[in-house]
């Protein structure tokens, strides 16, 4: 056989069995879209819905309902982007939540949960799709508390500070999920001190204008379901002995810029 025809051949065996190589490294084949599961405890009425289909997958969302969702309650889809992403096709659905009796005072009342969702695509089919736990507050639960935390990222490490308004002793934390969230956060200090040694018998007392610096760690390379995270949470407090949320701190991972398609199958 020619010397040069050799050749060829080896480098066609090399560059397919490389590209085979990098096709199973870059994430697992999947024959149907992938709903990515969220976390979220939000009033935001306004919700992003993330899939990974394969790379040729050229359907798109139509429609999305709750399924037995309270009367006057429905989903509308404001629209679609989606984005090449190695293999894969990486879809974000923009949804907004209506309510026929919603209200500054009491929003949409009681919680709404939502765990999963009919979605209809534009060729008329239709799934049911597994999207996580999704908790939209009902009512304004955070009066006394609607000041936010600044809140700074460097590598893992948070950091969510809030400057007194007036003489306060914190007690602590509240956030949902604890279960879940604690699977990835981690170290959690309230101006150095560790959570578990602040309460009501332990306070940390500060003074008006003093600062309030809550920090912890993330590690997101533990086996975790949830690809994307929006939980508000409460700084508490006590002053004149009333306890109350002093801010609101929001822990954040947005699917697509924090976590990629790849390192999400990875993680499941």
């Amino acid at each position: 056989m020619n010397k040069r025809l050799v050749i060829l051949v080896v480098m066609v065996l090399l560059f397919t069995l490389f590209g085979l190589g990098k096709s199973n490294l870059f994430g697992p084949k999947i024959d149907a879209p992938v709903f990515v599961k969220s976390l979220i405890y939000s009033e935001d009425m306004d919700i992003d819905l993330n899939y990974i289909a394969p790379r040729r997958f050229n359907k798109s969302v139509e429609k999305v309902q709750i399924p037995n969702a309270p009367k006057g309650i429905d989903c509308v889809v404001y629209g679609e982007e989606k984005e090449a992403e190695g293999k894969y096709t990486v879809s974000t659905v923009n949804i907004g939540v209506n309510c026929d009796y919603w209200n500054e005072e009491t929003g949409i009342g009681n919680d709404l949960e939502l765990n999963r969702v009919l979605v209809t695509w534009n060729d008329g089919s239709q799934t049911t799709e597994d999207i996580g736990r999704i908790t939209i507050v009902g009512g304004n639960r955070n009066k006394q508390g609607n000041n936010y935390m600044d809140i700074t990222e460097h590598g893992d490490t948070r950091k969510a500070t809030y400057t007194l308004t007036k003489d306060t002793e914190i007690t602590g934390l509240k956030f949902p999920y604890p279960d879940e969230l604690l699977n990835i956060i981690s170290n959690i200090t309230i101006n150095d001190r560790p959570l578990e040694d602040v309460s009501i018998e332990r306070p940390i007392k500060l003074k008006k204008n003093e600062t309030c610096i809550v920090e912890y760690q993330v590690n997101d390379e533990n086996k975790f379901q949830f690809g994307n995270i929006h939980v508000t949470g409460s700084l508490l407090g006590k002053s004149n002995k009333s306890g109350e949320s002093i801010a609101n701190f929001v822990l954040l991972k947005r699917f697509g810029s924090d976590e990629s398609a790849r390192g999400y199958f990875n993680k499941k």
